[in-house]
């Protein structure tokens, strides 16, 4: 099922069968739902993995969190802000002491390009998804990479702003995570559009991969373990195409999470998952 309300009901008929929620979705519809498994990690994942990633490449540089003045991203700030906690810490760094914050106005940023370091990498860990304030941060702080080395962090909706200047991306290095990436250089990929081509006239989309990886990981799951597979997940043989799999329960009464995110990079040939 791809709607909360249409996971809701099946799970009062399936009997306690295993149901796949296909589609990205807000962690809620596994709550009180032990039987459900959602595929696409959500926000909170991925925003998880990429304070990972700040953390193992950025403990020696000088990391900035730089937070929009937006009452309704309170909530992002505070995960991301708890999540580079963690990340920091387990490096066995005090966050305090080495991850500044700054609350910027929507169309100033002036207070985050006073905290640039000529001394050290600058990495800015921006969790907004607010058009305007994004704008105001790449436009800004592009020209300043001849005097600085900046490295920008931001959110996985940043993809989808058309109005974001390309080429000022490439010169930030911006990072941000995804919950999976399709990499068209990779022989299994070029196979796959080869063979949907072949069979349907037409060029795969997000969701036909999206649906080929959630079979396969499935159907290896139930083959090889049977009805019990979701006590297996972590054993699952699969080669999936464009994701990973890596399903834990989100706690003892409700249902599993896929907890698995890529980092990308922009870079002069495109998204590319970052190193």
């Amino acid at each position: 099922p791809f709607h909360r309300a249409a996971i809701e009901s099946l799970t009062r008929v399936a009997n306690g069968a295993p149901i796949v929620c296909p589609v990205p979705q807000s962690n809620k519809v596994l709550l009180g739902n032990p039987t459900v498994s959602k595929v696409v990690s959500g926000k909170p994942d991925q925003i998880q993995e990429l304070a990972r990633f700040i953390a193992e490449h950025h403990a020696k540089d000088h990391v900035v969190l730089c937070m929009a003045d937006i009452y309704g991203e309170r909530e992002m700030q505070r995960q991301m802000r708890w999540q580079l906690k963690l990340a920091m810490q387990a490096k066995g760094m005090d966050v305090r002491d080495s991850v500044p914050e700054v609350l910027c106005p929507r169309a100033d940023i002036s207070a985050l390009i006073a905290l640039l370091d000529t001394g050290s990498t600058n990495a800015m860990v921006v969790p907004s998804e607010d058009v305007e304030f994004i704008t105001q941060v790449v436009n800004k702080l592009a020209p300043l990479t001849t005097k600085y080395r900046i490295v920008l962090y931001g959110l996985g909706n940043w993809m989808d702003i058309n109005t974001l200047n390309i080429a000022a991306m490439n010169k930030l290095h911006t990072h941000i995570p995804a919950s999976s990436f399709i990499d068209y250089s990779y022989p299994p990929v070029d196979a796959f559009i080869q063979r949907y081509r072949d069979r349907y006239s037409n060029e795969p989309g997000e969701y036909a991969f999206l649906g080929y990886d959630v079979t396969l990981y499935y159907g290896s799951a139930l083959m090889q373990f049977g009805n019990s597979f979701p006590l297996h997940f972590a054993e699952v043989s699969a080669a999936p195409l464009h994701m990973a799999f890596r399903l834990g329960k989100l706690g003892p009464e409700n249902g599993y999470r896929n907890g698995s995110a890529v980092v990308l990079e922009y870079k002069d040939r495109g998204l590319r998952p970052a190193q």
